[in-house]
């Protein structure tokens, strides 16, 4: 891999992650606090619903409800065929 095609990648990246941080951010408080807590610090479902205060069930259901508004609110980038 080229120093350019490296670079565009991580530029790509980058822009992808700005992308789902803004939707992240007008998201409801409990969503954003279920994203930061298991995809950002990688914390375990049993210690998110204990510091949490919240119940299996209750994780489950924001967490099923922040795949589907991160699905349906991240623009889709056009995949694009590199050669090598």
């Amino acid at each position: 891999m080229s120093a350019a095609t490296l670079s565009n990648s991580i530029s790509a990246s980058t822009s992808r992650l700005g992308r789902l941080m803004r939707v992240v951010e007008g998201l409801p408080e409990d969503l954003r606090t279920v994203f930061q807590a298991s995809l950002i610090d990688g914390k375990p479902k049993a210690q998110v619903c204990r510091d949490g205060g919240i119940a299996g069930a209750e994780y489950d259901r924001r967490f099923s409800r922040l795949m589907r508004e991160l699905k349906r609110q991240t623009p889709r980038a056009p995949v694009t065929s590199q050669a090598h």
